[in-house]
């Protein structure tokens, strides 16, 4: 369980079945985090800064579903453990601490792509991912990022987000279909 942070919940929930959760982030991604624990953890507490991705058709699910609570304007102070992350510390708007137990904490956070070396060789979406088919071909023929990885860069995880290490695939690399299907 990554010794109870985590920060994959596509990953690691069925780890977490019949656990208390939390999830910190305000984004798309905490709210998919959030609503694939929600299926299984016996609670789910999402901490948020403006809860703004609440207005979504899964977010108002996740407000009115009884194993989830949504501590908006709440601030991560600090996490707390022996061998484990056991809890997080945080600060409600009025500046209080509090603390919080938890089996397991998720980061699910937006993460910044690291595809500027490319940025001038293929397309990139808005958020800077490198755009792939299905075939995982960009738009310069014989130019894949598997296939970059294997060049002789200093890393050779040019991929890999600025914040947190996570797949490549899923966070640098916008999906679209196969023309040719």
């Amino acid at each position: 369980m990554m010794r109870g942070l985590c920060y994959s919940a596509l990953s690691y929930a069925p780890l977490f079945i019949d656990r208390t959760t939390v999830v910190i982030g305000d984004g798309d991604l905490a709210i998919r985090s959030s609503a694939e624990l929600a299926t299984i953890a016996k609670q789910v507490h999402l901490i948020c800064e403006t809860g703004n991705a609440l207005a979504s058709p899964l977010g108002k699910k996740l407000v009115a579903s009884d194993n989830v609570s949504i501590l908006k304007q709440h601030e991560v102070v600090e996490v707390r453990g022996d061998d484990f992350a056991r809890a997080v510390i945080l600060k409600d708007p009025e500046g209080k601490l509090n603390e919080l137990q938890a089996d397991g904490t998720f980061i699910e956070m937006a993460l910044i792509p690291n595809s500027q070396m490319v940025a001038d060789l293929v397309e990139l979406d808005e958020q800077g991912r490198i755009i792939v088919d299905c075939a995982n071909r960009t738009n310069v023929p014989g130019f894949s990022p598997p296939a970059m990885s294997l060049l002789d860069l200093p890393s050779k995880c040019w991929w890999l987000s600025a914040k947190a290490l996570k797949p490549p695939l899923a966070r640098t690399i916008t999906c679209y279909p196969c023309s040719d299907q």
